[in-house]
């Protein structure tokens, strides 16, 4: 597997976005009691697109995809996979902190001699994708059609880092003309069907003790 690196001009927020704990408290962190509506709505038929992302895609588009989102918000603290294919059919891309990465590198090259450490690095990138630990994770079934997307650091890749849950919830409204997010059924962030049958859900969750907001989109049938 190759791995490809972009350069732009900003820094991370989040070390790989490691492994999450349980949702934060939605009174701490995400009071999502109230639906959150705009003007506009979301044309039937189309699919919902996110940053140029959206669930039914080819995955072999998503490495372009991530390579116009890194460079439209300037970031330079990440890199992003080829497509992976496990054993199993399905496929994967992962969004990735450098830093992350290298440390990841360093770890493996005290271990093992130059070949191996590399082929340990490429497990260790594969494993995060299938575990959607990066800060962005695409998989896709077998066919090669896109099934979901976790922005699982949206702070960053929405350059919306200083707002609270809410607020990204309502920017998020707002830029994508999305009717209304109603409020999910523990209160921890907010949710949203699209007419072609796309889950949006905005989540908090807690990465190494600090509230990160999530967002992730699905669909039952992709």
């Amino acid at each position: 597997m190759r791995t490809k690196l972009i350069i732009a001009a900003s820094a991370v927020l989040l070390a790989a976005c490691g492994k999450s704990e349980p949702p934060a408290p939605a009174a701490a962190n995400a009071p999502a009691s109230q639906p959150l509506t705009a003007p506009g709505k979301v044309t039937p038929g189309t699919a919902l697109k996110i940053k140029g992302f959206y669930i039914g895609m080819d995955i072999h588009d998503v490495p372009d995809t991530m390579m116009d989102l890194l460079g439209n918000q300037g970031l330079d603290g990440y890199g992003f996979t080829d497509v992976i294919r496990y054993s199993n059919g399905e496929h994967c891309v992962l969004l990735y902190d450098k830093q992350f990465l290298g440390a990841i590198e360093a770890r493996m090259t005290e271990r093992y001699d130059a070949q191996r450490a590399k082929g340990k690095v490429e497990d260790e990138l594969q494993s995060s994708c299938y575990a959607s630990d990066g800060v962005l994770v695409v998989k896709a079934g077998a066919d090669g059609r896109v099934r979901s997307i976790e922005f699982n650091n949206a702070g960053e890749l929405f350059d919306a880092r200083k707002m609270q849950p809410d607020e990204f919830a309502k920017k998020l409204v707002g830029e994508y003309r999305i009717p209304a997010l109603k409020p999910n059924d523990d209160h921890s962030g907010w949710r949203y069907v699209a007419p072609d049958g796309t889950r949006l859900e905005i989540l908090v969750k807690q990465v190494f003790g600090i509230p990160v907001t999530r967002l992730v989109m699905s669909r039952p049938d992709a």
